[in-house]
């Protein structure tokens, strides 16, 4: 049974969506984590996790949404007050209405999306098995890497139940697993220069490297905080 992808937007968010500027990005799915700097979006079988900041109009339309809710968000990227670095950017955030045009339009133009990125990734990935063989092999040196393994939906579904209602110690612990993870996805990518037949390289690779095995191992690791 193939995983179910989780992913984590840590990085920025690069490609354009339906009416959405051109540095904008849309997600369309049903809440699954929320709060003031973070949110988790499910959709199909993925749910990608994104940290970002936002100014007063958009965080008070967050607010508004809960767990269960299916949203049509808006992000983009910015340098919050006071800071260098340019990250995430909420910039716009709604519930979903029913027969609601401009989210099943949304919709049907993210599962386009993710079906091109999806080939782009299998025919990178036929034309890079030699660098491929080497990522696995540089994964297993770094710690921070989780190998995968095996885990049927039952199991990977109460894992993903469990790491959403982590709080204080237990969701930091296990936040800091999964982007440890990420980021050695990354760093070997990078060492290994396999980011240039990849759309989005290594930044693109990472941010679908956390697996139901990944988040398994930072429940099992964190449940006890």
């Amino acid at each position: 049974m193939k995983p179910t992808t989780v992913v984590v937007a840590l990085l920025f968010l690069l490609a354009a969506a339906a009416a959405a500027g051109a540095d904008e990005r849309v997600y369309v799915g049903k809440i699954v984590e929320v709060s003031p700097g973070r949110i988790a979006i499910g959709r199909k079988n993925a749910v990608v996790y994104i940290g970002f900041y936002g100014e007063a109009k958009a965080l008070e339309r967050l607010a508004d949404v809960r767990v269960g809710d299916e949203v049509r968000a808006v992000f983009g990227t910015g340098t919050p007050p006071g800071a260098t670095e340019t990250i995430n950017k909420l910039v716009d955030i709604r519930r979903c209405a029913g027969n609601d045009r401009q989210c099943a339009a949304d919709g049907r133009a993210e599962d386009a999306r993710d079906a091109m990125e999806e080939r782009a990734r299998a025919a990178g990935s036929r034309q890079d098995s030699q660098c491929s063989r080497a990522l696995d092999e540089a994964f297993l040196k770094d710690p921070r890497y989780v190998a995968p393994v095996e885990v049927d939906g039952a199991l990977a579904e109460a894992m993903r139940l469990e790491l959403n209602s982590f709080v204080g110690p237990r969701r930091d612990c296990a936040h800091g697993i999964l982007a440890g993870h990420q980021a050695a996805v990354f760093d070997t990518c990078v060492a290994q220069g396999c980011g240039e037949r990849i759309g989005g390289g290594c930044g693109h690779l990472a941010g679908y490297a956390v697996t139901d095995a990944a988040i398994r191992h930072a429940v099992l690791e964190c449940r006890a905080k």
